[in-house]
């Protein structure tokens, strides 16, 4: 779409009525156009372009409108149905992206009535000289005209610093009301307008890692400079991590918590093993082992993909879960003994109680297993198990009930005559046997 817009050179008071929505100018001018200030979204400076974006979506563009000829600006008119209205230049800044316009009667005041020492100047229109002009201007508006010149955006300037929480910030300068994209390492984008001043200051919304961070302008017409690229350097550690432990049933830990996200999390058991994970986009972790733990200490580390290493969580557990009750299998020996063996929390101590109210201590190995045998013979009664754990605390008894099957050794017998011609038997037995 393109709007009825009119220039009148201010040396020469040569008028000229174009349908164009792009054009240049090349002496100071006053440009009318046939809009209500309700109709105006926005108006900025682009170099030396004066753009107009209206409420409909046309993008306006006048080229050449800022160059200033023996101190002789341009100046931009509204044609409303309720008058005249004068752009004010000064108010093109953030707080005013509509601009400020104020009301005229005339354009008359604008022009100039004297020898401003101006010149002639050629006024070409589509390619098309037209004599006696003094004001030179170029329109895009279709049909034979010639393109207009291009717009290049300036690039914008980037520093970069570390934020809170590992964000990174970029921040710089760039033409006041562009619209300035910086594209993080991670590949995440995040924009932000420069203001009236030209700065803009940006954060990413996620901790990053090395890599490289580039910046672009769009002006307001669409156009979009070369890129700022800034290699960065991670260098700044993770926070250390949140750290919760949880006991589990079977005597193991869950530990849990939040750290920076993507970084890989390193916990160290009170048993001195490991385990590993990477925290997920929120920052959230969670590893558990299957391994009985005893009190001590529960350290995380959070490594960022840089390889910067967080201080140390500690976090001190105190066992409070009873082992499980062991498994027990209950063996008669040869001898008339018991052997007692089976499974039980690995490093607990596993204390077997005989029919005989005798006991026997042992601890159970790595992989749990124990075993403990009496050379005592034993008669029918109850086989009970109990395992505790480093911290101190039992488990639930195992009982076992023992049938005794086993017929005792033979007697050894020493027979002594009397001397009243009687015998006098004696010699060994099973214990408590009836010979």
């Amino acid at each position: 779409m393109s709007e009825n817009i009119t220039i009148v050179d201010k040396k020469s008071h040569a008028q000229t009525n174009l349908t164009a929505s792009d054009v240049k100018l090349v002496s100071p001018s006053v440009v009318e156009l046939p809009l209500r200030r309700a109709e105006i979204k926005s108006i900025a400076r682009d170099g030396d372009a004066l753009v107009i974006n209206t409420v409909s979506g046309e993008v306006i563009v006048i080229h050449g409108f800022f160059n200033t000829v023996g101190n002789v600006d341009s100046d931009l008119v509204l044609q409303s149905d309720d008058g005249l209205w004068l752009l004010d230049q000064s108010s093109l800044d953030a707080a005013h992206p509509e601009g400020v316009f104020s009301s005229i009667d005339t354009v008359e005041p604008l022009l100039l009535h004297d020898d401003s020492g101006l010149g002639a100047l050629a006024m070409i229109l589509g390619g098309l000289g037209i004599a006696g002009g003094a004001i030179g201007l170029a329109a895009s508006s279709g049909g034979d005209s010639d393109k207009p010149a291009s717009t290049k955006v300036d690039s914008p300037t980037m520093s970069l610093t570390q934020g809170q929480d590992g964000l990174l910030v970029a921040t710089g300068h760039a033409i006041p009301g562009h619209m300035v994209t910086v594209t993080w390492p991670d590949g995440s984008k995040s924009n932000v307008m420069a203001d009236a001043s030209g700065n803009y200051s940006v954060s990413s919304d996620v901790p990053q890692t090395s890599g490289t961070v580039e910046a672009v302008a769009t002006d307001p017409a669409g156009h979009v400079s070369d890129p700022t690229d800034v290699n960065y350097t991670d260098t700044t550690a993770p926070h250390a991590p949140v750290v919760n432990v949880t006991p589990n049933p079977d005597g193991g830990l869950t530990v849990d918590g939040t750290a920076e996200p993507g970084s890989t999390i390193i916990v160290t058991y009170p048993d001195g093993s490991t385990a590993s994970t990477v925290a997920d986009a929120s920052g959230n972790y969670s590893v558990t082992t299957d391994d009985p733990q005893t009190s001590g200490t529960v350290e995380v580390i959070s490594t960022d993909p840089a390889g910067n290493a967080s201080d140390p969580t500690d976090v001190n557990y105190t066992d409070t879960t009873p082992p499980q009750a062991p498994v027990v299998n209950v063996t008669p020996n040869p001898g008339g003994g018991l052997t007692v063996d089976g499974k039980a929390e690995a490093g607990s101590t596993v204390t077997v109680t005989y029919p005989d109210g005798s006991t026997a201590s042992t601890v159970a190995d790595a992989s749990g297993n124990y075993s403990v045998t009496t050379d005592v013979p034993q008669t029918s009664g109850t086989v009970e198990a109990v395992a505790t754990d480093p911290a101190g605390n039992p488990s639930k008894p195992t009982d076992v009930t023992y049938t005794d099957t086993q017929g005792p050794g033979a007697p050894v017998v020493n027979v002594t005559p009397n001397a009243d011609g009687g015998l006098t038997v004696g010699g060994t037995a099973e214990a408590g046997s009836t010979v």
